[in-house]
């Protein structure tokens, strides 16, 4: 259950990791961050609805905490929420544009429309992923490229032991996750231009055959 001494107790903690810019781990984020290298990513919780008494409301009976939809300084409901591996896709002056990674798979009534089928969401294995005890139970990941967003750069923090490289996805995940941001941008089109090009280029090229000689006299 969760109580507002708990809610109040994490966004404190939260906040000062954001002003001070280390982890909870103690390392502070000062080595260079590439593109297609995962971190964890403190996105920040929801905040719970509370009753007229102070006590957070409960959802139905199935005892989950009911979360506010109009406190806007902090993630509302629908949007990526807590610490959470990112894959790293590019950086502008201290911000970073990350794709949130989930052990939650998106399901449609019709499968056609779910996540994955729509080429929104990369199906990690777990082979690619950091050893974390929270996913060690978790055979199959996602990256949600449809929830890409900026951040800045004190969000993150290291998934590794200092001094080991980050890790990383290969460079087919990541340029298929690319290809899901710009499938969830609505920029279908251009990929299907790429893909006709390339077919284009890999079509064997006939060269024309020459114009015949007019015959000459002599050869009538």
């Amino acid at each position: 259950m969760v109580t507002p001494e708990w809610w109040i107790s994490t966004r404190l903690r939260s906040r000062l990791v954001l002003q001070t810019g280390r982890s909870r781990k103690g390392s502070a984020m000062n080595s260079r961050i590439k593109r297609g290298e995962i971190y964890e990513c403190l996105f920040g919780r929801y905040r719970p609805l509370l009753d007229p008494d102070g006590a957070p409301v409960m959802a139905g009976t199935n005892g989950r905490t009911e979360y506010t939809r109009t406190e806007f300084q902090g993630p509302i409901p629908y949007e990526i929420q807590k610490p959470r591996p990112v894959v790293i896709l590019g950086d502008h002056k201290g911000q970073y544009l990350v794709v949130p990674i989930s052990t939650t798979q998106d399901c449609h009534s019709n499968p056609r429309k779910a996540g994955e089928a729509r080429g929104l969401h990369v199906r990690l294995e777990r082979s690619q992923l950091p050893d974390l005890v929270r996913y060690r139970n978790a055979p199959t990941c996602w990256a949600k490229s449809n929830m890409v967003q900026t951040v800045d750069r004190n969000r993150l923090r290291p998934l590794n032991r200092r001094g080991s490289p980050p890790p990383r996805v290969s460079d087919d995940c990541l340029a298929s996750i690319q290809r899901a941001v710009i499938r969830a941008i609505g920029c279908q089109g251009l990929l299907d231009a790429v893909r006709d090009l390339s077919q284009m280029d890999r079509e064997p090229q006939h060269s024309p055959r020459p114009p015949e000689a007019p015959e000459s006299e002599a050869t009538r």
